[in-house]
């Protein structure tokens, strides 16, 4: 267990063709280059007008389509305070998607709805991208620094340009590396700068660093400036799988919010499923369910997600396989025992001893007699990685993570590692913590995090549907660990706060140094008031900001989550301690004294500093 990280990762990547380093022949992951905490990297993805009008129209017919497009080219430049730094890693024919659920946005509206692609400035947006970094034309591998994937993420409007940062490698240090493993479950996540230019919008490259002249779009194509991003660390790459453990050979499955039967490990609690129902839908399960060409049944929860562009047998499971497709029926096999086991095996201890439930916990045994319909040799023997994901779920009531597996069944993985047979619980996305809520008009609950710190704030019969901490909570071992997390995870509050938010001064600092709009730009403040309202240079004039009486800045036009950025307004460049996207105005992370749900501000880390100590209630 380290102590925080004073970070805040930077990185990502750009600049013209021209010589360069190829990945192709050398897939060992450097996850600390390609994450560095000091620089803030850019990025520019080439595309033809072709290749960019299918993006568009396709999310005209199917918005949640996975459907790949080719980009020409991808540049990642290393950058130091703006100017380009280092040799660029160029890979071409690279392919590219959009991602994202609720932030699932068209990036360029038009005429169409989505698109088409207007020449010049068209209208657009930060959407959420995946990219593949396998050659679309030859087929041949290719990697950057190790990973044959990367997610760009927006910010989802929040102005505030820390807050999943913050989180997942607060998470990194408090988790420690995966024994035997380079790095912590807690997967790397950094900054970034995109652009994304389209062939045939300029005759002559375009300079399109006013930092560093030298940067230049190639001849032919514009690069429109997408503004500042998050890139992360994909739980499904290979390069997040062979840092952590044994090989990425494992079986992968990503839950999903999803109103069936069996969401979040449930198979019975809710009264509406049974045992038998659970072996039927097992049963049914298949790697080709739903699959192009093949019979679809939608209600199978277990499966590997379709999504092609026309939504032909569109098809997202609750539990969405994500590993080999050969090894499907080994890994859901392993998956229902897991299921199981989990619900059926008894939590009571004899006088002086352990439970069946704890013991299969701790070293993955079944008692004597013991009858899985899905192990019946009871020859599986994997344990659960239980340390790991009580110290997550305390983290992510701290931080009021209710996008998670404990509020809303979202956003996990469970990777069953075949090498050392331990399954381990991933948590895959913050950017909704620390204030954020799901519903405008709540004060309570999930924006306290803390408000009933072994339940999250459910209800009993809503807890009672989440077995996998639920049944753990009820084991005073399992307890003991939980709220030894909850102690550690105060301690590192204690020492943000005690810190005076050092490190969000930091980060400002660093973003102003690569972004500032004039050479004049102050980037030595740590006040983020005087920082960005002494700077308006740094938000275009005050044409799209302004602050307030108290100090704060404001966006008139930006208020939430799914609202799109309009470029070249740069409001994704805009950086200010300000609320997050789904309401809770008054939460602030590093200024306001106050806490709890006082107005007209309260500082969320003060908030959560009292409620780990004492169980603050708000009313």
């Amino acid at each position: 267990m380290k102590l925080f990280r004073n970070v805040f990762a930077l990185w990502f990547v750009v600049v013209s063709l021209g010589a360069g380093r190829s990945y192709a022949d050398s897939p060992s992951v450097e996850a600390d280059k390609l994450f560095d905490n000091t620089t803030i990297p850019q990025l520019v993805l080439y595309v033809s007008p072709k290749q960019w009008n299918y993006l568009l129209s396709n999310f005209n017919t199917n918005q949640a389509n996975d459907q790949y497009i080719k980009a020409d080219k991808f540049v990642f430049q290393p950058m130091t305070d703006g100017k380009a730094a280092g040799t660029p890693t160029i890979l071409p024919n690279i392919q590219l998607k959009l991602k994202g659920n609720t932030s699932r946005i068209c990036p360029e509206t038009g005429t169409n709805g989505c698109g088409p692609h207007v020449t010049g400035y068209g209208a657009f947006h930060q959407a959420n991208f995946k990219l593949k970094f396998k050659d679309a034309d030859s087929g041949d591998k290719q990697y950057l620094y190790g990973y044959e994937k990367l997610d760009i993420k927006s910010f989802k409007g929040q102005m505030n340009k820390a807050r999943e940062i913050y989180s997942f490698q607060t998470l990194a240090d408090i988790l420690g590396p995966v024994p035997g493993g380079q790095y912590s479950l807690a997967p790397h996540i950094g900054h970034a700068h995109l652009y994304i230019a389209i062939q045939g919008d300029n005759s002559a490259g375009n300079a399109y660093n006013p930092l560093d002249a030298s940067q230049r779009c190639d001849n032919g194509y514009y690069c429109y400036d997408f503004g500042y991003y998050e890139i992360m660390e994909p739980v499904n790459s290979d390069g997040y799988l062979d840092t952590r453990f044994a090989s990425h050979k494992g079986y992968m499955w990503k839950g999903n919010s999803k109103e069936v039967c069996f969401t979040g490990l449930d198979i019975d609690s809710s009264g509406s499923c049974n045992l038998d129902a659970f072996k039927q839908a097992v049963a049914k399960a298949s790697a080709s369910n739903c699959a192009d060409g093949e019979p679809c049944d939608a209600s199978i929860p277990f499966g590997i997600k379709n999504e092609p562009w026309n939504g032909v047998n569109a098809y997202k499971p609750a539990y969405d396989y994500q590993s080999s497709e050969k090894n499907f029926d080994k890994a859901m096999n392993l998956f229902a025992a897991f299921i199981y086991n989990l619900n059926y095996l008894s939590a009571s201890a004899p006088e002086g001893g352990v439970s069946p439930l704890e013991t299969w916990i701790v070293d993955g045994t079944t008692p004597d007699g013991w009858s899985n319909p899905f192990d019946p040799d009871n020859r599986q023997g994997y344990r659960f990685d239980y340390q790991s994901f009580l110290t997550t779920m305390a983290f992510d009531v701290a931080i009021g993570s209710w996008d998670d597996y404990w509020y809303n069944r979202n956003n996990f993985a469970l990777y069953f590692d075949k090498e050392n047979k331990i399954v381990h619980f991933i948590p895959n996305d913050y950017d909704t913590v620390l204030g954020s809520l799901p519903s405008k008009d709540s004060r309570c609950g999930t924006v306290m995090g803390t408000v009933v710190k072994t339940s999250f704030g459910l209800s009993p019969s809503r807890q009672g549907q989440r077995p996998l901490i639920s049944r753990l909570l009820g084991i005073p071992r399992f307890a003991a660990v939980y709220q030894q997390a909850l102690g550690e995870i105060k301690l590192r509050i204690d020492q943000t706060v005690a810190d005076d938010y050092a490190q969000f001064a930091r980060q400002y600092q660093l973003i102003c140094r690569n972004f500032k709009q004039s050479k004049g730009a102050d980037c030595t403040s740590t006040d983020p008031n005087d920082y960005l309202c002494a700077n308006p240079q740094y938000i275009n004039n005050g044409a799209d900001a302004k602050c307030d009486s108290g100090g704060y800045l404001t966006l008139p036009n930006q208020t939430s989550g799914t609202d799109t950025v309009g470029l070249p307004a740069g409001r994704s460049k805009i950086v200010a301690d300000q609320p997050v996207w789904y309401g809770a105005s008054f939460y602030r992370l590093y200024s306001s004294s106050r806490y709890g749900t006082q107005q007209p501000t309260a500082n969320y880390f003060l908030t959560t500093q009292y409620n780990l100590g004492t169980g603050y209630r708000c009313n």
